[in-house]
């Protein structure tokens, strides 16, 4: 009775170290710890991509526009850029590009330097490089396809016509396409205006998406009698 009242003081003795050591194994760690600073491992769920422009497996898609890619958080802009976005056409031939984060709105985009192949089946990548604000990467590569339209659209029509004179000096200038155009691509360097001597004229452009037609609109009355 004596000998195990002894091993019963002892052991009281003992369970204050023993939870010490217990509590110092499961505290901060240097190496584990997320956001300490010390370059370790990022604990939490991963970001995903919830949308793209153009859609996966899409088809028609106009070889003028912008890659879009929007994600379920805020994401670190230093990790959106050409090695973690790109643009394959078949082969995995690279597509030149500029790529931008509007971390407002969680989109990162990805503009071609000019205009994609027609009828070419294009794969576009988000790769795990990309991180959250957090510094947490996406969980695996993800990447989409899409095909360009199969014909590049056309002029059908313009007013004034080709080759019009007595042309009133505040009159619009339009031209309708054969097919739905990306509005973006419509304005002042893509549409201009000239007057002898190749000077341009100053001018604001729009699209009408119903009607495929654009606009230019000269800020200020045409010269009278002149070629334009």
């Amino acid at each position: 009775m004596i000998r195990l009242q002894s091993y019963s003081r002892r052991l009281l003795c003992l369970l204050p170290l023993l939870l010490g050591a217990l509590l110092a194994g499961c505290g901060d760690n240097s190496d584990n710890n997320p956001g300490n600073g010390s370059g370790g491992p990022k604990f939490g769920s991963a970001p995903t991509v919830t949308s793209t422009t153009p859609a996966d497996a899409a088809k028609d898609v106009p070889v003028q526009g912008d890659i879009t890619a929007s994600f379920s958080r805020a994401m670190d802009d230093r990790s959106i850029n050409n090695t973690t976005f790109t643009l394959t056409a078949p082969g995995a031939v690279a597509v030149a590009g500029a790529v931008t984060l509007d971390a407002a709105n969680k989109t990162a985009t990805f503009k071609p330097t000019s205009a994609l192949a027609d009828n070419t089946l294009f794969t576009a990548t988000l790769t795990t490089g990309a991180k959250d604000s957090g510094g947490v990467a996406l969980s695996s590569n993800h990447a989409w396809t899409f095909t360009t339209e199969t014909a590049r659209p056309t002029v059908t029509s313009t007013t004034p016509a080709d080759g019009a004179t007595d042309v009133p000096t505040n009159r619009k200038i339009t031209a309708r396409f054969s097919k739905k155009m990306a509005a973006k691509s419509l304005d002042q360097t893509t549409f201009t205006l000239t007057a002898p001597g190749q000077v341009a004229v100053a001018a604001n452009v729009a699209f009408d998406v119903t009607t495929n037609t654009a606009t230019l609109t000269p800020t200020a009355a045409l010269n009278s009698a002149t070629l334009f």
